[in-house]
């Protein structure tokens, strides 16, 4: 990924494939480390706006493809390893006016998600408790 960026060259018909695996091992290695460490793990999917100005610009249509793929990985790692799972990304609508271009989140989506996230927190921990 560095190279193509670097170089401003973007394949779109790059296999992802490989990438995906390095993605689902590294997101793996963290759950581990975590979980060794008794850190109680709270694990998101991607939220990802393909908003009308972009939506049929063929980049970000891979980009959301990419991003579907490892929300798959994400939801697949939580029910492997019994930890906290939150979809984000279909809890979170995609209202433009929550995000400031695909992947950044103005203050409303923020809070927003910040909500989303912290009642899955509170929740998990309510049932810890009892």
């Amino acid at each position: 990924l560095l190279d193509m960026v670097s170089k401003k060259e973007i394949d779109l018909k790059t296999d992802i494939s490989e990438g995906l695996k390095i993605y689902e091992r590294n997101l793996q290695h963290i759950i581990d480390l975590c979980l060794t460490n008794k850190i109680e793990v709270v694990i998101s999917t991607y939220c990802f706006n393909l908003h009308e100005k972009i939506k049929n610009e063929n980049l970000h249509i891979c980009y959301k493809k990419i991003v579907l793929e490892e929300n798959k990985i994400i939801k697949k790692l939580a029910e492997r390893n019994n930890i906290n799972f939150v979809d984000s990304a279909s809890l979170l609508p995609n209202n433009d006016d929550l995000y400031v271009d695909s992947i950044h989140f103005s203050p409303k989506g923020m809070k927003q998600l910040a909500k989303i996230i912290s009642e899955k927190v509170l929740e998990a921990n309510s049932a810890y408790k009892n």
